[in-house]
């Protein structure tokens, strides 16, 4: 149980700096499709990474407590996961087998598409706008301004072509087979 834990450690840490570093060029300019491409790949190996892990937890959750226990008692460095194991454990009753968890973690390109749209619309495809004030009186509360700033924002939306790529593209992940 250890070693497996150790490796899922480090595939984990290892995913998460491939992530982060294609998640924050692809921040940098979000209308650069280069590193919206590798943010996307990067997104697509963690789905994938989590499908194949989604074992580990129903297989905790199949070894009886006191096996758990004697697990801990023979590997002096296992104790190093007791919290995520008993993390896992009080999950039992929301957990469902290893096939329906291993689905569930496969759908995480089709369920993540909602959030990517809103991202390229928010950071790459929506120019906010400029909003003149009446005066230069210092404002009660920035409230004031909302109105205006919404009814600007919604005169922009007629301009979205990324948002259309990125449904396309959860759209397709649907329907074609993984490389």
């Amino acid at each position: 149980m250890y070693e497996m834990l150790q490796k899922q450690d480090e595939l984990t840490m290892i995913l998460n700096k491939l992530y982060a570093y294609s998640h924050m060029k692809a921040d940098e300019n979000t209308a650069n499709s280069t590193y919206q491409a590798l943010n996307d790949r990067a997104g697509n190996l963690a789905t994938e990474v989590g499908s194949k892990l989604a074992f580990a937890v129903p297989e905790i959750l199949a070894i009886d407590e006191q096996k758990i226990e004697q697990f801990f008692a023979e590997n002096e460095k296992l104790p190093l996961y007791r919290h995520a194991i008993e993390e896992v454990t009080r999950m039992r009753d929301h957990v469902l087998d290893a096939d329906k968890e291993a689905l569930l973690a496969a759908a995480g390109d089709v369920t993540s598409s909602s959030s990517t749209t809103f991202g390229m619309l928010n950071n790459a495809d929506i120019k906010f706008p400029s909003i003149k004030m009446k005066t230069a009186k210092k404002l009660k509360s920035p409230m004031a301004v909302i109105p205006s700033f919404w009814k600007a924002k919604i005169d922009v939306f007629a301009r979205m072509p990324s948002m259309l790529f990125i449904q396309l593209t959860a759209r397709l992940k649907i329907h074609l087979p993984a490389r």
